[in-house]
């Protein structure tokens, strides 16, 4: 269990080496992290455990990443919480789509772990968690 002033992130990503290394790399510098390998999972996890943002893979079956980010965005209890999408899927029309939706910021696959926590650690306002 995650300190109170350590932020939890949740993590929807269906590929689950992926989803573990963000794991490692969010644990290691001092956040808690809840895990989803399904749209509706991570929909349900969001709603029940309001993180303090959620790290959204793009492509995955069922219940793509733009789908999930509208259902987020569609709720008043979930509406608030920054997505930022992780996505091989780094091409122009894909980011537009993101930002249309509402969401905090890109990170293209692959990625390396200290532009993972810049990037929350800058959306958190996180002090000196990215040393």
């Amino acid at each position: 269990m995650p300190e109170m002033n350590n932020p939890t992130i949740l993590i929807i990503d269906d590929h689950r080496p992926v989803g573990m290394l963000l794991e490692n790399v969010l644990r290691l510098h001092g956040y808690g992290v809840l895990y989803a390998e399904t749209g509706e999972e991570g929909l349900a996890l969001a709603r029940r455990e309001a993180p303090a943002l959620i790290l959204l893979d793009i492509m995955m079956p069922e219940m793509d990443g733009f789908r999930v980010c509208e259902a987020l965005k569609a709720d008043d209890g979930t509406k608030g919480i920054p997505v930022v999408f992780i996505s091989a899927r780094g091409e122009a029309p894909a980011v537009e789509r993101g930002k249309a939706l509402g969401a905090a910021g890109f990170i293209r696959k692959p990625f390396k772990s200290q532009q993972i926590v810049e990037v929350l650690d800058g959306l958190l306002q996180v002090p000196g968690n990215s040393q």
